[in-house]
């Protein structure tokens, strides 16, 4: 039974029974429509296509998808390949400490214009390859730490396991704790 007001009503009076059994039809004519309405409803996305639109598009942009990755696996194949693209992309990190470019208008090509075609570690003398990255590293011959400027003539490359043991020393220091873990004074 529905309350119509605030204050109790019999229930067998005649205008409650007439209002409530209006409500209830009321009720249940809103439930018919709107079943109606769900029944007639085709399923659309919110751009108004139909499933069958929606399936078709899915499965060109699945193929688009699988095509941009193989087109960004042959890129980054062929990107390790070119040594000039590799060096700019390190020379962009080691830049990185005066800004998003560095100060220092370095580029690939003043690089092997310093070191050459075939160069090799400046303190272990070990070859380098330009195209593989995880082979080198850019280092700060006089650590930044120690006021060292990042510039070409401050440049080496050098393996990067010796360039993480350098860290923050001069070569005479690295070279001094060499001397000790090879003749330890126990």
């Amino acid at each position: 039974m529905y309350n119509i007001c605030m204050f109790k009503l019999d229930e067998n009076d005649e205008y409650v029974i007439r209002v409530n059994e209006w409500i209830r039809q009321r009720d249940l004519k809103k439930a018919e429509l709107a079943q109606k309405r769900q029944a007639n409803r085709k399923p659309t996305s919110w751009l108004g296509k139909s499933l069958e639109e929606i399936k078709i598009l899915e499965e060109e942009r699945q193929a688009k998808k699988k095509k941009l990755a193989q087109y960004r696996k042959n890129y980054y194949k062929d990107y390790k390949k070119n040594p000039i693209s590799v060096l700019r992309a390190k020379l962009r990190r080691y830049l990185k400490y005066d800004g998003p470019w560095g100060t220092s208008p370095l580029d690939a090509k003043d690089i092997i214009n310093k070191f050459g075609n075939e160069p090799k570690c400046y303190i272990t003398g070990l070859p380098i390859d330009y195209s593989d990255p995880s082979t080198y590293s850019f280092d700060h011959i006089i650590p930044r730490s120690k006021g060292g400027p990042n510039t070409l003539e401050n440049l080496g490359l050098c393996h990067p396991t010796i360039n993480i043991m350098k860290n923050t020393m001069s070569i005479d220091e690295l070279k001094e704790w060499c001397k000790l873990i090879l003749n330890p004074k126990v």
